[in-house]
């Protein structure tokens, strides 16, 4: 039995809708951001104080540094990566609560009947919908209300086994397969834009050593140095490297957690294993978020 993204609860969907967004359209500010500043240091190869139209270029060059300034000040007070934050932190409680629903866990204990169990997880959605009614903005769920998913019933009304296969496949495995994903595509990408910066400082430098013999040369050294700049705060913003490291090491705590998968032979011991692979989980979204919040304005 397989369980995928559109068995979720509608307001999972609702949550990871408004933090994929809320990430989009913060990340794209801060290139805009930074698109300025390289864009100010175009305009600074051009001598103001010469030829008819160095007024103009002196304009520009302000009007820009004056935008970047203010869309840096939007960035701060607009605040979207607190949409990004805790659209996450919402959607991954709600994975978490529907995985102890049709897994039996605590609270949502096997002594519970389904009607029961229910009541006690529509409950907990509604807590989470109330406590972050601000942040959602009153948006409309995606379905008709808040309820169960047909998928999450047929899972919890299977047997013990096919709880435990479901939940290791469609839980365990699938995090373990993403985190090494992740790890391995930030990996990759930490390494481009490092050596793109690498190549941008050694460009600066090239320059600045030619126009030692030859001062009367175009000076575009502060374009490269800007350029590397704004690398290097993109790979701080994004913490490609960190998160490679991370997720390597979330992955590898994962593995060791579905080792112990093969002696699971009681509910009892399925409710043990689920929790402490949702604390995994959990425990490393927090570390994330906190790591997240060092490097946002």
């Amino acid at each position: 039995m397989t369980f995928v993204e559109t068995d979720y609860p509608s307001l999972y969907h609702l949550a990871d809708k408004y933090s994929i967004e809320g990430k989009n359209i913060y990340l794209r500010w801060i290139q805009c951001e930074l698109g300025l500043l390289i864009l100010a240091a175009v305009t600074s190869l051009f001598a103001i104080d010469k030829g008819e139209y160095g007024w103009v270029i002196a304009i520009i060059s302000t009007s820009i540094l004056a935008a970047g300034m203010a869309l840096t000040m939007y960035i701060k007070y607009a605040k979207f990566e607190n949409r990004w934050f805790i659209g996450r932190a919402i959607a991954e409680s709600i994975k978490t609560l529907t995985w102890k629903y049709v897994t039996k866990g605590s609270p949502f204990v096997e002594q519970l009947t389904l009607q029961e169990a229910g009541a006690q997880f529509i409950q907990l959605l509604g807590k989470i919908l109330a406590e972050n009614k601000t942040f959602l903005g009153g948006a409309a769920l995606p379905g008709d209300d808040i309820h169960l998913t047909e998928k999450m019933e047929q899972v919890r009304q299977a047997s013990f086994e096919e709880r435990k296969s479901t939940y290791i496949e469609s839980r365990v495995k699938n995090q373990l397969n993403w985190y090494k994903k992740k790890s391995v595509d930030n990996k990759q990408i930490s390494h481009k834009l490092f050596w793109i910066m690498i190549i941008a400082q050694g460009l600066a430098l090239v320059f600045s050593l030619y126009l030692i013999k030859h001062p009367k040369f175009i000076n575009l050294v502060p374009l490269f140095t800007t350029f590397a700049a704004a690398i290097l705060s993109w790979l701080q913003i994004t913490q490609s490297q960190q998160l490679a490291q991370s997720y390597a090491i979330a992955a590898n705590d994962i593995s060791l957690i579905l080792a112990q998968a093969q002696y699971i032979e009681t509910e009892a011991q399925l409710q043990q294993f689920v929790a402490d692979a949702e604390n995994a989980f959990s425990r490393e979204h927090t570390l994330w978020t906190a790591k997240r919040d060092v490097f946002s304005y």
